[in-house]
C-alpha cells in the first residue's frame, strides 16, 4: 500500500500581499503528476487545507479542482480540518463526497472515523483525527474527573474512545504540534499558548504511521514512523532553504515500512539576495531568477530612495526590503522585545507584569493559560 501524504496546503495564502492562488495552481498540478508517475494507491492530507477559516472563492474552487482530478485519477482521499481550518466548512457535502471516495473529518465527533482498505498484505485500517483542543473531546467524557486538561491527554482519550485494532497495520492522520519538532521562527504554526498545545509523540504509541500536519518543513519525529510532510510550497523566507516534496510512504506487512520524498519545484522559487544596492542591481543582470520571490537586503550605511520601485524595474517580485548596517543593528540591539508575533500567553504576562510590577506566579499561570484555552473553544463554538 502507498499513500501519498499532503498537508498544509494554506489554499488563498497570501504572501506580503501577492495572492499565491497561481502558484497553488501550479504546484497541485505538479502533485497529480507525481502521484500518478509513482503510481500512489491513495492520498492523505493533513489539515491546514485553507489558509483561513472563511476561505475566498478562488481557494474553494482550487480545492475543488484538486479533488475532482484526485477523483478522476482514482485516488481515494482521506482528509482532515487543521487549526486554520473551519471544520464545517471543510467537511461540506462531506458524505456525499464519501461516497466518491474522499474521506473528509472536519471536527472530532466522539470517536475518529476510519476506513478499511486492503492489499496483498491485508487490511490497513485509516484513521482521521482532526485538530484537537481538550474541549472537544471533553465533551464526550462523562465523568468531571476524568476530562483532559492538555493536548497530550486529548489526544490519547480521543484515540481511546475509537475501536482500533492494534494487531492490524494503522495509519492516523493528525494535525497538531508534536514535542520537539522544529518550527521556523516566522511560521504560521508557532506555538499558541506558551507551550500548552504541545503533544507527546506517545500519544500515538501503537499507530503503524502517523501522518502529521502543522509543521511547515518536513521532517521525522524521533525514532517513530511520524512525519510531519511539510508544505507544498515555501510560506515564509525563514523556509527559503526548505526542501518542497511530496511525502510517499509504502507499508507492506506489518512493521515494514519506507519512506520517501520527491522534490516539487515551485513556479517562482523565495530566496533573499544581500548586498549594496549598486552590487544587487550589478548581479542582476546575471541573475536567471529575476521572477523569483524575493527578500532584498541592503548593507548601504544611507537607506537609498525609491530603492523598491528600482529594484522592482528588475526583480518584479521584490516582497521584502531591509537593511542590515550599523544603524539598523544598533537599533535592534536597543529594541526591549523583538518584533517576532507573542503568542497570546507571553501577551498577557506582559500585561500582568506592567499592571503589577511583578511576574506572574505558578497559580496565575495556570490560571492564565485555561481562561486563554477556554477563550479558544469559546472562539470555536464550543
Amino acid at each position: 500500500m502507498k499513500f501519498a501524504h499532503l498537508g498544509d496546503l494554506h489554499l488563498g495564502m497570501t504572501l506580503h500581499h501577492v495572492n499565491l492562488i497561481e502558484d497553488q495552481k501550479y504546484i497541485l498540478d505538479a502533485i497529480l503528476k507525481i502521484l500518478k508517475e509513482e503510481k500512489a494507491d491513495s492520498v492523505l492530507i493533513a489539515g491546514d487545507v485553507y489558509d483561513k477559516a472563511v476561505p475566498g472563492s478562488e481557494a474553494t474552487s482550487l480545492l475543488s479542482y484538486f479533488l475532482a482530478e484526485l477523483n478522476s485519477a482514482g485516488f481515494p482521499v482521506f482528509m482532515i480540518a487543521g487549526n486554520h481550518d473551519s471544520a464545517e466548512r471543510l467537511s461540506y457535502a462531506s458524505e456525499l463526497l464519501g461516497k466518491q471516495n474522499i474521506h473528509i473529518a472536519g471536527r472530532f465527533a466522539g470517536e475518529m472515523p476510519h476506513y478499511t482498505i486492503e492489499d496483498d498484505y491485508g487490511e490497513v485500517d485509516v484513521w482521521l483525527l482532526p485538530f484537537l483542543r481538550p474541549g472537544y473531546v471533553n465533551r464526550y467524557i462523562g465523568k468531571e474527573e476524568d476530562k483532559v486538561k492538555d493536548y497530550t491527554a486529548a489526544i490519547k482519550a480521543a484515540i481511546e474512545l475509537s475501536p482500533v485494532d492494534y494487531a492490524k497495520r494503522n495509519v492516523i492522520l493528525s494535525h497538531q504540534f508534536v514535542t520537539g519538532s522544529f518550527v521556523h521562527e516566522e511560521g504560521s504554526e508557532q506555538l499558541m499558548v506558551g507551550g500548552t498545545d504541545q503533544v507527546s509523540i506517545s500519544a500515538y504509541d501503537g499507530f503503524d504511521y502517523i501522518a502529521l500536519g502543522h509543521i511547515h518543513s518536513f521532517q521525522k519525529i524521533k525514532n517513530q514512523n511520524a512525519y510531519y510532510c511539510g508544505t507544498p510550497l515555501k510560506y515564509s523566507f525563514s523556509e527559503e532553504h526548505d526542501k518542497k516534496g511530496v511525502l510517499f510512504v509504502e507499508l507492506k506487512e506489518k512493521g515494514n515500512i519506507q519512506v520517501y520524498q520527491k522534490e516539487l519545484v515551485p513556479l517562482h522559487d523565495m530566496r533573499t539576495i544581500k548586498g549594496t544596492y549598486e552590487e544587487v542591481l550589478m548581479n542582476a543582470k546575471e541573475d536567471a531568477g529575476k521572477m523569483d520571490y524575493l527578500q532584498v537586503v541592503l548593507t548601504d550605511e544611507d537607506e537609498v530612495e525609491d530603492a523598491v520601485r528600482y529594484l522592482r524595474a528588475v526583480y518584479p517580485n521584490v516582497l521584502r526590503l531591509t537593511y542590515d548596517n550599523a544603524r539598523m543593528r544598533q537599533f535592534m540591539e536597543e529594541m526591549p522585545v523583538n518584533d517576532r508575533e507573542l503568542s497570546p500567553m507571553e501577551i498577557f504576562s506582559l500585561f500582568f507584569q506592567e499592571r503589577n510590577g511583578r511576574e506572574m506566579n505558578e497559580k496565575e499561570q495556570r490560571i492564565a493559560r485555561e481562561m486563554i484555552l477556554r477563550l479558544f473553544d469559546e472562539e470555536e463554538g464550543k
